[in-house]
């Protein structure tokens, strides 16, 4: 469990509040010192800061630095008006290390270009809004390769680690006006464009919060998910990434069969 902590603008925040909303906020905050990875990175912040929306309107800003949480703001917003949430957003996981003649796996050249490239550019070509790309091993050189490219790129230092730490490193880019996530892998090159529009075309007809592509009964990539399973995600440990998630939400899940087995097909290597 984390140690929690207010600054001084926090605590007068919360001291002139009535009874009954601290009594609401105290609650929230225990529930974030618990679960430090509830709220969203504040897209272009330098000191690292994270909004966590709490139930009652609450949105509590903080940042986290070890163990310890340090509440930077709480505010009641008694009048909220969401934003629109329609984009579609892809999170490609390409941080893992593996090697193919002495260059990272993510640089094999595929039809001519380095494979990341490829991934990234079938799903500029769907109906996807934007696309965000988790790079760790060699992660320097790989980014160089990638300017031009129209893409978000967020580096997960820890890419010798479990599958969820890069997850939660993508999921950390996603904007409050994203519907939903396309979330796939670095190594599967061979996805068309077609299969991601069919996936995505499902979600917005039946708004399954889980659409999920399937191969002779097998499950592959890319999953779509609504962005109301991002504090579940988050949570997530371990290589099983999404399935866990996936498991607790079955009957929300929409099973798409293909005919095309790149869906399941790899490039072979470790992938984080």
């Amino acid at each position: 469990m984390s140690e929690l902590m207010l600054t001084e603008h926090a605590y007068n925040e919360l001291m002139h509040k009535p009874a009954d909303e601290q009594s609401i906020i105290s609650k929230a905050l225990l529930w974030l010192r618990e679960n430090p990875d509830l709220g969203l990175r504040l897209w272009g912040s330098y000191d690292h800061l994270y909004l966590y929306q709490a139930p009652a309107n609450l949105k509590i800003v903080y940042r986290v630095a070890g163990e310890q949480i340090e509440i930077v703001t709480i505010e009641k917003v008694t009048r909220y008006s969401p934003p629109p949430r329609d984009k579609i957003s892809a999170i490609i996981l390409a941080a893992g290390r593996a090697d193919y003649q002495n260059m990272p796996l993510q640089l094999l050249p595929i039809e001519g270009i380095p494979m990341i490239i490829k991934v990234i550019r079938t799903f500029l070509n769907a109906d996807i809004d934007e696309v965000i790309v988790v790079l760790g091993y060699y992660a320097a050189t790989i980014k160089r390769r990638l300017e031009g490219e129209n893409v978000k790129v967020i580096i997960n230092p820890h890419y010798q680690g479990p599958l969820s730490k890069s997850l939660k490193y993508g999921l950390r880019m996603v904007t409050s006006d994203t519907s939903a996530i396309a979330l796939a892998l670095g190594n599967q090159p061979f996805i068309s464009s077609d299969i991601i529009n069919e996936l995505i075309a499902v979600y917005k007809k039946e708004r399954a919060n889980i659409v999920v592509p399937t191969y002779q009964g097998g499950r592959g990539h890319p999953v779509i998910c609504d962005t109301s399973l991002i504090p579940e995600l988050l949570k997530t440990r371990g290589n099983v990434g999404g399935r866990e998630v996936i498991g607790r939400h079955k009957n929300e899940l929409k099973e798409i069969e293909s005919r095309e087995k790149s869906i399941i097909t790899r490039i072979s290597g470790i992938w984080n």
